[in-house]
């Protein structure tokens, strides 16, 4: 029973580290794209 609650707490931190990975790559793109954008502009 602790193992299996064990590799489920893993599983699911490696979820939570995807997402947050995917996520600060999302912010970096949508960063520097509004960048782009910005300097276009003007």
């Amino acid at each position: 029973m602790f193992y299996e609650s064990e590799k489920a707490r893993r599983e699911n931190d490696d979820k939570r580290f995807k997402q947050l990975l995917y996520g600060l790559l999302f912010g970096v793109l949508f960063s520097v794209t509004l960048y782009i954008i910005v300097l276009w502009a003007w």
